[in-house]
């Protein structure tokens, strides 16, 4: 017999926030860490044109990156990809990175702090 578990999720609508050396950039919580999730996930929209952050910046934590919608330049230490919908890049913690949105679309992203 399998057993379920019931887990209350939070009803709380986050508000949109706009990191600091990111233009075009709004994202949204979905899971927080201090909320028992596991890893931060927030929903990102990001305008044709804009992304960030401008200088690339680095943090301990890694990122997964998973494009709903669009297409993103990620820029790792010294290397550019492009993501398109329905794939994920891993950036490693303390890596040089930032995130585009160089299409004619808005980009729609997963991003997830582990």
């Amino acid at each position: 017999m399998v057993q379920t578990k019931t887990r209350t999720v939070p009803n709380t609508i986050r508000e949109i926030v706009r990191p600091v050396q990111h233009a075009g950039f709004a994202a949204r919580a979905l899971l927080c860490k201090e909320e028992g999730s596991p890893a931060d996930c927030c929903l990102a929209v990001i305008a044709p044109g804009s992304g960030g952050p401008s200088p690339s910046h680095t943090h301990s934590h890694d990122h997964i990156f998973f494009v709903l919608e669009g297409v993103a330049r990620i820029e790792i230490d010294t290397e550019v990809f492009t993501v398109t919908a329905n794939q994920a890049i891993h950036v490693p913690g303390l890596s040089l990175h930032s995130l585009w949105n160089r299409g004619e679309e808005e980009l729609r992203l997963l991003s997830m702090n582990i």
